[in-house]
């Protein structure tokens, strides 16, 4: 467990507020959009980036830098989002668990 005096991000710092944290000049957290990707994930231009989404709302945001939109067992019955990324024409990579078959 995270001690009080070494937490950056935390309701209780912010009075149960989401917590917003502004790294590089960019606030992260609370209502700001973020993306995030690291080496192990996208190495160069050349690779097909692949990323899920968790809401419709930003699905228009990441498919600026997304190739293929992933689909989780938990977002199989999201039907705001599944009917979104058809929309979007988008690729799509379901994924698929024991209990969704």
């Amino acid at each position: 467990m995270i001690q009080k005096p070494y937490k950056l991000a935390s309701g209780q710092l912010t009075h149960g507020r989401p917590s917003v944290l502004e790294i590089a000049g960019r606030r992260v957290g609370g209502p700001h959009f973020a993306l995030i990707a690291g080496p192990c994930t996208v190495e160069s231009r050349a690779q097909t980036i692949v990323t899920e989404v968790m809401d419709a709302r930003d699905l228009e945001t990441v498919l600026e830098v997304a190739d293929v939109i992933q689909i989780g067992a938990r977002n199989m019955q999201n039907y705001a989002l599944l009917t979104e990324i058809g929309r979007s024409g988008c690729r799509a990579m379901p994924l698929t668990s024991a209990g969704a078959l």
